[in-house]
């Protein structure tokens, strides 16, 4: 039977431990990735949010961009030269820049990015 439990937030890599503080649109689940943050008091944590992998160039056979729910209000945009840089945000309180991810690590190189290849789900 498929597991049914899931936590519904990310591990804080820092620590190891469940974070159980929410903050937009934050959710676990197979579409979803951990994103560093940056607080508005200036100290860092790591959220989950749904990405969606965009622009598939066939050629380079690569992703352009991945587009990260933060809010019903805002998603964020990170092209691939946007890897690892900071992007401010507005629509999460207490949240002041999400680390935008290094495109090649989300989606991978296929065009079923969360897909997953060996099994299944559970």
């Amino acid at each position: 039977a498929p597991e049914t439990h899931f936590e519904t937030l990310c591990v804080d890599e820092r620590g190891n431990t469940y974070d159980t503080t929410t903050a937009g649109a934050s959710i676990y689940g197979i579409d979803s990735r951990c994103v560093s943050t940056t607080l508005s008091g200036g100290s860092t944590r790591g959220y989950c949010f749904k990405h969606v992998c965009s622009d598939w160039d066939t050629a380079t056979q690569q992703w352009s961009a991945v587009d990260i729910t933060l809010n019903t209000n805002e998603v964020l945009r990170c092209a691939r030269s946007d890897a690892l840089s900071t992007q401010s945000v507005s629509s999460i309180a207490g949240v002041v820049s999400v680390q935008c991810p290094d495109i090649d690590v989300v989606c991978g190189h296929t065009l079923q990015p969360f897909a997953c290849k060996y099994g299944h789900w559970s």
